[in-house]
């Protein structure tokens, strides 16, 4: 089976994240073309049978109120042109047996300018692939949430085969932030919840006694990350947690392990660096591939 993922993260990586996870499980069963649409995550390594095939970038402002590229090299109404031509060209190469884009036409509306021809060109294939919907559990509310859910049906009533949504039903459902997914006309699965390494199934949710919590290593490393590093408010907070790792240094024996984000500004990171220089109790990096260990 050959499969072409399709993934546009725009301002954080947790898109990306998931969607490699996936990627890298699906490796074992299938030949995989990754398309990424975004900016490239350093440190992330692919099986030989995933081909990874890099758009060139766009990426939203920190409102999501408009596009922008990642380069000099061009405006973005060249980069969309040549974006899509190129998008169409790795489906003819690679002519998939199944293809699946994340979060469209959930989200990503500004990508219909690609997503769309891509999905003519999908549907009109007389190897017609199998199209699927990789999609988050919980939506973002829209302002004219009724247009944006009668936008979104009509899309999937087009176009998609099935919906295979990243979460547990017994935790939260689709329908509380998309009250029409009942109504899709394809089928809808959930798939479970996604780590870095496998896929499963959170049964429920339960608070943790205190015996077990007893049970903790209790220097057990704190964890601080703001994902991409791009926005604003988490570069607030991580001078907060380096405010209180002086607070706690010789109080608490726990060390601080602070994330910045693959995309943090370089001048902003120095700054959090030679703030953290002075603390002996916390190591801070820009970014791991494995927040899991």
């Amino acid at each position: 089976m050959r499969v072409m993922f399709y993934c546009q993260h725009v301002l954080g990586i947790g898109h990306w994240v998931r969607s490699s996870s996936i990627v890298r499980a699906l490796a074992s069963h299938a030949q995989v073309l990754l398309v990424n649409g975004g900016g490239e995550v350093a440190g992330q390594a692919f099986p030989s049978q995933v081909e990874l095939a890099s758009l060139p970038p766009l990426q939203t402002d920190a409102n999501f109120s408009a596009l922008e590229t990642r380069s000099s090299t061009g405006t973005v109404e060249e980069i969309q042109q040549q974006r899509k031509r190129m998008l169409l060209g790795l489906f003819e190469r690679f002519q998939p047996d199944l293809l699946v884009i994340e979060l469209f036409p959930f989200g990503r509306k500004r990508f219909a300018f690609e997503l769309i021809p891509l999905l003519d060109r999908a549907r009109a294939d007389s190897n017609r692939p199998q199209i699927v919907c990789s999609l988050r559990d919980i939506l973002v509310a829209k302002k004219d949430q009724q247009a944006y859910e009668e936008r979104v049906f009509q899309i999937v009533k087009s176009y998609f085969d099935l919906i295979l949504v990243h979460g547990d039903p017994s935790f939260v459902q689709l329908q509380e932030t998309f009250s029409r997914a009942e109504q899709l006309p394809c089928p809808l699965h959930y798939t479970g919840y996604v780590t870095e390494h496998t896929t499963h199934k959170s049964r429920r949710v339960r608070a943790m006694p205190a015996a077990e919590a007893e049970e903790l290593n209790p220097a057990a490393p704190i964890l601080a990350s703001i994902g991409s590093g791009r926005y604003p408010n988490g570069h607030r907070m991580l001078k907060s947690v380096l405010q209180a790792a002086a607070e706690l240094h010789g109080r608490l024996p726990n060390p601080f392990r602070i994330y910045a984000g693959p995309y943090i500004p370089d001048g902003v990171f120095r700054n959090l660096q030679q703030a953290s220089a002075a603390l002996p109790n916390v190591q801070m990096e820009k970014f791991t591939p494995d927040f899991q260990a």
